[in-house]
């Protein structure tokens, strides 16, 4: 009986061991939907192509899949666009349509950008059917891809004329925030400046000093307006450190305390990592003065500021005061000073010419003009 019971303890161990097996089998084939938990677009600011009635862009990233974005009607390719924040390497965008919708077919791309102006496609464009049977979700996995803004564009769609996507869902892993470069001694930061016209503060960039730089210089009255102080009126250099990767050189304007000063050109750089400076030497009255650089009617803008520079163009001479002709009720400078004569007569010398006496005087030898 004890061996019986042996090999019947074996055969239970066996029977166990083999179903364990294929339990952890089974969950190691389930696939992997996210490599983050988190949703990166969630709650996040949207923009679209546009919408029909109600069905707005914001409710892309509301966290509910009961509500949706529709475009506008008849009138392909329709697309939305969501701003994560900040750089982030991303992998997966999962879309979602309400799920007690009819099945329906869409063709959709994906495309990034880190500035919200060039955009590169980061899964090409396909038809993907939302069927209720499987949550009425679709999963697009592509390779990483570090980018700010993340769009869906629809080229088509079955069920509706129109695009139509109730949750986008973006996954992967936020980029730390680079370290900034220490600001150098006296400097002007752009995002300390009063801004206005779209101007706004980012870091989505390397390179930059302070807590951040400026962009958002994308339409006429785009500005930052920068308070500076100076010693003394006179002239001073004005250096503006700026970044331009538009592919040409890009202009902006810039005022002094509010008056027009002149364009100024920004030339192309390698890439909007990279920062230059462009000097301008500016007349500056004795304490606070106002520089604005703003994207004027005539300019191109589309650059980014990191700071300015504000350093005397050098020591302004002081003006040689005009002699002011002495008057009657100056001091005599003569009084009592040496003084000789060519000659005298009698008792009349010449030091009562300046003894500050005027009935004494001096007199000459009457033959022997002239005298001194």
């Amino acid at each position: 009986m004890a061996k019986i019971r042996s090999k019947s303890m074996k055969h239970s161990f066996l029977i166990g061991f083999l179903a364990f097996i294929l339990i952890v089998a089974e969950w190691m084939a389930v696939p992997v939907t996210s490599q983050a938990a988190t949703n990166l677009a969630a709650g996040k600011s949207v923009t679209s192509s546009g919408h029909n009635d109600v069905y707005v862009e914001s409710n892309l990233t509301d966290s509910n899949q009961g509500t949706y974005w529709e475009s506008v009607n008849s009138a392909f390719p329709q697309w939305a666009r969501v701003d994560l924040g900040s750089i982030s390497s991303v992998n997966q965008v999962v879309l979602k349509l309400p799920a007690g919708w009819g099945t329906r077919t869409q063709a959709i791309s994906i495309l990034g950008s880190t500035d919200d102006s060039n955009y590169t496609t980061i899964a090409n464009s396909a038809a993907y059917t939302f069927d209720p049977a499987s949550g009425n979700t679709v999963t697009i996995d592509f390779t990483s891809v570090s980018v700010r803004y993340v769009k869906i564009n629809v080229t088509s769609n079955n069920g509706w004329p129109a695009a139509q996507i109730s949750e986008l869902e973006v996954y992967g892993s936020t980029s730390p925030t680079p370290t900034p470069t220490p600001s150098p001694e006296g400097t002007y930061e752009a995002e300390n400046a009063a801004l206005s016209g779209g101007a706004k503060v980012n870091t989505d960039h390397t390179g930059y000093t302070g807590s951040g730089f400026v962009d958002g210089i994308q339409a006429v009255g785009a500005a930052a307006q920068f308070t500076v102080n100076a010693a003394s009126e006179g002239s001073y250099n004005v250096t503006l450190r700026y970044a331009n990767a538009m592919g040409s050189t890009e202009t902006v304007s810039i005022y002094v305390n509010g008056a027009k000063f002149k364009q100024t050109s920004l030339p192309n750089l390698a890439n909007w990592n990279t920062w230059s400076n462009k000097t301008e030497t500016l007349t500056l009255h004795a304490g606070a003065n106002t520089i604005t650089y703003k994207y004027d009617a005539g300019d191109n803008g589309n650059v980014n500021y990191d700071y300015i520079t504000v350093e005397s163009a050098g020591s302004t001479p002081t003006p040689t005061p005009t002699p002011t002709p002495p008057s009657g009720n100056d001091t005599n400078l003569a009084l009592n000073k040496p003084i000789e004569a060519s000659s005298t007569v009698n008792t009349f010398i010449a030091k009562n010419a300046n003894d500050g006496s005027t009935s004494t005087y001096w007199e000459g030898p009457a033959a022997a003009i002239p005298t001194r």
